[in-house]
């Protein structure tokens, strides 16, 4: 029997079947759109003849709303997009479909929830190996607001004063700020770390400009905190996590305690009343709403308020900024203290692909103060895909060369012959990538003895595979050695691998949106299953058509014309 979420219809002799997953990508458009607009009407319902969003609006025009799970949409942080997702689907199947009775499988979503859509239909209706767990008892203390705020106040107070002892932040009184990420860099010689996010832009600016390199520390499996950093990188870079002074940490301690038991009293009071189709979905996102307004979202929000506030209001006057947007809720409190200060233009440069299932990208509303004056999109499909986002917006949006991926044009054409290993490609997730060994061990591939597997970055898992070894190798190497690349939808490195034409294998994950950069492009090579992937392995794979398809899906020029023209 599938695990996987289905639906089974009876009408009368006519029986269908429908798994919910493959329902969802063929109708995608619909139900993004609809999931997008009830976000939207979501933000604007009124309590008390205030608006949602206005209710969450904070000093400075900093708003805890828009720097919520639930505005920033990222599947990445939350397990409930999905679950919105099918919900949509589930009521669009209902009113499609006649039904006598109808039969649910494996649905990720609590009966509880699904059954507001059955009540006075004219049907049978039975919940099937439903994944409806036992509920643990961390699940039943988190309940309880007393343990909650007491679990989060020790952790905030944790953070403020272990993790965030440390201040390394260096102000270079410049006139122009790139802001990027403490991760995705090599280590050259004599220790000396080049950063990969904005390639060679910083030799053009120099040239007319003086340049502010601020980092947002990521934690990696070599470094969890900013502690961990040896001595000389946290002399030499400047991580802005840590810029807070004793008052900043009072006062973020007095938010917490006072929003939490603000926001939860609105969730309790208000929220969870409202009877119409917006509760339920609402009523999905809980778990969001609680991480963002009372646990550890809304924690690391606060301080990010209070970082960009005090250093955008004592730094020099900036010309511009530039920094990789992601629509992270850094990345708002960011672009509002930038406005608050009059700062000049900020950029938000798009590094990688933007991907159709990436909700992050995408948003319905209107509201811009705390969106960038200009959004720079190093990708062609990328482009046209925002572009009338933006418009509506009214917020300009240019196409510029890819700093990361300008490498590709140094390297020479590939040989494709004498090419020996399989290359699996690591997800950020351990389970996702268990999967993908799972079916390659049950494949035709399961003798083979030459799989490398290279893990995610910011994976932290030590892997003991048998038969797959784990390789630290870069990509360039296996452009040219791997025979085979077998790939998560979640990574942009698809995109790298297909520009030179190798074949590449994508996992559809058959319980999860498919989030791959080719979801929309009529990528034909992915698998969710063992008879799917071994179909695969006997397919005709076209390498010059793929060269065709994707050898301009970045903008490439070494010369960075684009660039140069903008700044």
């Amino acid at each position: 029997m599938s695990e996987f979420p289905r639906i089974k219809i009876n009408y009368f002799s006519k029986t269908k079947k429908i798994n919910i997953k493959d329902y969802i990508e063929k109708n995608s458009d619909n139900l993004k759109e609809e999931f997008l607009n009830f976000l939207n009407k979501l933000e604007n319902i009124k309590i008390n003849n205030r608006k949602i969003y206005e209710i969450f609006s904070l000093a400075n025009n900093h708003n805890l709303w828009e720097m919520s799970l639930i505005k920033e949409k990222s599947y990445l942080k939350s397990k409930n997009i999905y679950k919105v997702i099918i919900f949509l689907a589930i009521r669009k199947i209902i009113h499609e479909n006649k039904i006598k009775k109808i039969y649910f499988y494996n649905l990720p979503i609590e009966n509880e929830i699904i059954e507001p859509l059955l009540k006075n239909k004219h049907f049978y209706y039975k919940f099937e190996n439903s994944n409806n767990s036992n509920k643990s008892i961390k699940f039943f203390l988190k309940n309880f607001f007393l343990v909650r705020f007491f679990y989060y106040f020790f952790y905030l107070f944790k953070k403020l004063f272990i993790e965030l002892f440390f201040n390394n932040f260096k102000d270079n009184h410049s006139n122009v700020l790139i802001l990027s990420y403490f991760a995705h860099f090599n280590i050259k010689k004599k220790g000396k770390i080049r950063f990969n996010q904005f390639g060679n832009l910083s030799n053009i600016l120099n040239e007319k400009f003086s340049i502010d390199n601020q980092y947002i520390f990521v934690p990696n499996k070599n470094n969890l905190t900013i502690n961990s950093l040896p001595e000389d990188i946290k002399s030499t870079y400047s991580m802005l996590n840590s810029k807070l002074n004793l008052y900043s940490k009072i006062l973020i301690i007095l938010r917490y305690c006072f929003f939490s038991v603000k926001f939860t009293f609105i969730k309790n009071t208000y929220l969870k009343k409202y009877k119409n189709i917006h509760t339920i979905l609402f009523n999905i996102m809980s778990d969001d709403y609680d991480s963002s307004f009372a646990g550890p979202v809304l924690i690391d929000n606060l301080i990010w308020i209070e970082v960009f506030e005090n250093y955008l209001s004592e730094t020099n006057k900036k010309k511009f900024g530039i920094f990789l947007f992601e629509n992270q809720a850094w990345e708002k409190a960011m672009v509002t203290a930038w406005k608050n200060y009059n700062h000049g233009e900020i950029f938000a440069y798009t590094p990688t692909s933007i991907n159709y299932w990436h909700l992050y990208n995408f948003d319905n509303s209107k509201k811009n103060y705390s969106s960038p004056s200009k959004i720079l999109i190093s990708s062609n499909d990328g482009y046209k895909l925002l572009k009338e986002q933006y418009k509506n917006k009214n917020i300009k949006i240019h196409k510029v060369e890819s700093l990361w991926y300008n490498y590709l044009l140094d390297i020479k054409p590939i040989n494709t012959h004498n090419k020996k290993f399989i290359l699996i490609i690591g997800d950020y997730s351990p389970k996702r990538n268990y999967k993908i060994f799972n079916i390659i061990k049950n494949s035709a591939l399961r003798k083979n003895k030459n799989i490398l597997f290279k893990p995610h970055p910011h994976d932290v898992k030590k892997y003991n595979l048998k038969n797959i070894r784990v390789t630290k190798k870069n990509n360039e190497y296996f452009f040219k050695n791997s025979s085979l690349v077998i790939s998560p939808g979640s990574t942009a490195a698809i995109l790298e691998y297909l520009y030179f034409g190798n074949k590449v294998f994508v996992y559809d994950d058959p319980n999860d949106l498919d989030v791959s950069p080719i979801k929309h492009l009529n990528y034909q090579f992915k698998f969710k299953s063992v008879k799917e992937f071994n179909k695969l392995l006997k397919a005709n794979f076209k390498k010059n058509k793929i060269i065709n398809n994707f050898k301009n899906y970045y903008v490439l020029d070494k010369g960075l014309k684009k660039w140069k023209k903008l700044l």
